[in-house]
């Protein structure tokens, strides 16, 4: 029997979630620190040896970019 396992990862950070807004479908990009947690995710992936058949993201750019930092580490 094949297993299906799910790796679900949450976005970086973006400057409304700092100030505590909410997001929706608007389309706000990470921050710097977004930026790095997107970096330092995608290296803890990797350094745990997950590896991903395919990689699913919404059409937002923070979830898209947080997706393309693991995408560079595979």
């Amino acid at each position: 029997m094949k297993i299906t396992r799910f790796c679900l990862v949450r976005h970086g950070e973006t400057d409304w979630n700092v100030a505590r807004r909410l997001q929706g479908h608007t389309d706000i990009p990470l921050n710097q620190h977004g930026i790095t947690q997107a970096r330092q995710m995608a290296k803890a992936l990797k350094a745990i040896h997950l590896q991903f058949d395919v990689l699913y993201t919404s059409d937002l750019r923070r979830a898209a970019d947080t997706a393309a930092a693991v995408e560079k580490q595979f």
